[in-house]
């Protein structure tokens, strides 16, 4: 009797066992599928209209990579380690994706077959036939400065635009309140991304502009534009109080675009070589000659310090929607380059 009492145990003990493992992995594999839908929701959720990524082509044109996240330099590394190509700036696109950083797998498929249900796809540049659409400003491509603690780029219309800005006492020049004041606006400069800011545009009063243009920038438009346009990558420049001389009669016209006119360009005449004087971020004398792509910044950035936009000196019968960038001239506009 003893044994068999034993053996019925046994038995039983490895039933409930056995239902005790069955039910463990039905519980892993139902959280599991919980956590899978749980990820799907969150990711639909955080797909906010306020968020932006960049839209970058393929060499065919008909393949799409989609790179999303806080910096555009970053997620064009990015998307070189996965071996597309980083084409030209009129092959940007700016669309509504979370702003964690993604990447979508290509999807060979026509553009023109793409729905666009989303909020609005807008052209950052455009044909690389003709130099009309490269003004060099990027616009709106960078995280939401509300999510990184940055003051916000002060659009038309606000009165610290349109008033001459104040010089900034030079014995202040060292203070924390001013050395904030320059970190902020290069980082909202490179954050936008953008080649230039004025304090003005995040409502600022002070005479002080930075200005950077880079390799990876200049990257982005053809070689035989950048000649054209004279332009030349060079380090962040820092100036307070700046005094503009133009050193030349030669000029040139292209399209401008500006953070806070989002969405639009224009064909502004400037002159080809300038000279600007001023003060660093330390307070000692600067003195900057710059010619072509260099010195068009520096006088759209200096417009600024006197309340002026570009839209101000625009021809215009240029100005017109990024989107209608690539649209040719109107008659009677004048042909653009070097006069």
């Amino acid at each position: 009797m003893v044994p068999e009492v034993l053996d019925e145990g046994i038995s039983t003990g490895v039933d409930v066992f056995s239902s005790h493992v069955l039910y463990f992995l039905c519980m892993c594999l139902f959280l599991l599928f919980l956590s899978m839908i749980l990820w799907k929701t969150f990711m639909m959720i955080h797909v906010a209209p306020s968020h932006c990524c960049c839209l970058l082509l393929t060499t065919h044109e008909h393949s799409l990579e989609v790179v999303g996240g806080e910096d555009l330099h970053y997620n064009l590394h990015k998307a070189r380690k996965k071996g597309m190509e980083a084409l030209h700036l009129h092959r940007v696109l700016r669309m509504v994706v979370p702003q964690n950083f993604i990447f979508l797998r290509s999807i060979a498929t026509p553009l023109s077959t793409i729905p666009i249900a989303r909020p609005p796809l807008r052209w950052i540049s455009v044909s690389s036939q003709t130099c009309s659409a490269r003004a060099g400003w990027f616009l709106g491509l960078g995280a939401d400065n509300k999510k990184t603690n940055l003051p916000d780029i002060v659009k038309a219309g606000d009165p610290v635009l349109h008033e001459p800005a104040r010089e900034v006492d030079p014995n202040e020049i060292k203070s924390e309140k001013v050395q904030k004041i320059i970190d902020d606006m290069v980082r909202v400069m490179r954050n936008a991304p953008g080649v230039g800011l004025a304090a003005p545009q995040i409502g600022i009063p002070f005479r002080i502009i930075v200005l950077e243009d880079t390799k990876e920038f200049i990257s982005y438009v053809s070689k035989e534009e950048a000649k054209v346009q004279d332009r030349r990558p060079f380090d962040l420049l820092v100036i307070l109080n700046p005094k503009l001389e133009k050193k030349s009669k030669k000029t040139a016209l292209f399209f401008e675009g500006c953070l806070s006119v989002d969405g639009f360009r224009a064909v502004v005449e400037r002159s080809l070589d300038v000279e600007v004087t001023g003060l660093d971020r330390n307070g000692t004398p600067i003195k900057i000659k710059a010619s072509g792509w260099q010195a068009r910044i520096l006088q759209h950035e200096c417009d600024h310090l006197d309340g002026t936009l570009y839209v101000d000196k625009m021809i215009p019968r240029t100005f017109r929607t990024v989107d209608n960038l690539d649209l040719p001239l109107a008659q009677g506009c004048p042909k653009l380059g070097p006069r």
